[in-house]
């Protein structure tokens, strides 16, 4: 999400990704609250080609359902790059103008805990459950990496490894680029729910119940040209 911070950066000093290129074609412009349909949470770490794949195949159904492209918050475009800590400040109040949350799942989702706090925002914020779409992606068994993409997610991650995951998700395990970070995000959830119990229980029940199954076969679909670098329009639109 928005405050990976140090991993954003260690993303940005490796080869162009799909996901970075794409990003010319977006139009960014401003909203007043409430008229964003989806904040986009994701992790830096996760791979770019699935995650385009399973953002691209929400857009094509919202489209398809509402008769428009959806508008939708993204850390890169929509947080000042030179100012991120003091713009995550703002978190909830970017949370707050976004009608739904939108999770881009793959394999390192749920290890990271600005992801986390996303999640544990949009629930202290007494959103209901059906405002949140859980979209669980992995890399193509014909695309997997040789090597792992992280410390803490292995070369051949699977969909099955994306769900096992979110099944034993313990916010207690979240990593953080900066420990000072870590402690003092930490400190919230368990001051706010007594124990972290509660709040992997609401997690994983989250990740459980509101996967969106209707996007699975247009990201198969999707998956097989994502690594054409040219692609017109995205079907989206930044505020």
């Amino acid at each position: 999400g928005g405050g990976e911070g140090g991993e954003e950066e260690e993303a940005q000093r490796r080869p162009s990704s799909l996901l970075e290129r794409l990003t010319s074609h977006w139009r960014s412009e401003p909203r007043l609250m409430g008229q964003c349909d989806a904040f986009i949470s994701h992790s830096w770490s996760d791979p770019p080609g699935p995650k385009w794949a399973a953002l691209s195949a929400w857009a094509e159904a919202f489209e398809e359902e509402h008769g428009r492209l959806p508008t939708v918050w993204l850390d890169k475009l929509c947080i000042d790059q030179r100012n991120v800590q003091e713009a995550l400040a703002c978190l909830p109040i970017f949370l707050a103008g976004c009608d739904r949350l939108l999770v881009l799942a793959g394999p390192t989702y749920s290890s990271r805990l600005w992801c986390v706090m996303e999640l544990f925002t949009f629930l202290k914020m007494g959103a209901p459950l059906e405002r949140i779409t859980v979209l669980p992606f992995a890399e193509p068994s014909t695309r997997q990496r040789s090597r792992a993409v992280s410390d803490d997610v292995p070369a051949h991650a699977t969909l099955a490894d994306v769900a096992a995951s979110f099944a034993s998700f313990d916010a207690a395990q979240a990593r953080c680029a900066r420990p000072e970070d870590r402690q003092a995000l930490l400190a919230v959830i368990e001051e706010s729910f007594g124990s972290f119990g509660e709040f992997n229980e609401w997690a994983r029940h989250v990740f459980d119940v509101r996967v969106d199954g209707v996007h699975e076969s247009r990201v198969t679909t999707l998956e097989a040209g994502w690594r054409e670098e040219e692609r017109g329009s995205c079907g989206l639109q930044l505020v």
